[in-house]
């Protein structure tokens, strides 16, 4: 979204579609695996997710418990 030249984001839009995705079934992932991971709308520069779940490719680096990991976005 545009208006004049000030971009945007669409945090309103990302933070109806995390309440769905928070519902969904835990994943088993592992070390060295890519997962198509929602990362939402994030503030200032980061990189921000694309498409209906704002999602990007991720490598999975470090497998910190059953449900959390450290992981690499490996697209811009």
């Amino acid at each position: 979204m545009k208006q004049g030249s000030i971009y945007q984001k669409p945090f309103s839009d990302w933070h109806k579609k995390k309440a769905v995705i928070n519902r969904r079934d835990r994943v088993h992932f592992n070390e060295r695996e890519i997962w198509w991971t929602s990362v939402g709308v994030n503030v200032g520069y980061e990189i921000d997710g694309k498409g209906e779940y704002f999602a990007r490719p991720v490598l999975v680096l470090k497998k910190v418990s059953t449900e959390k990991f450290i992981g690499l976005q490996i697209t811009s």
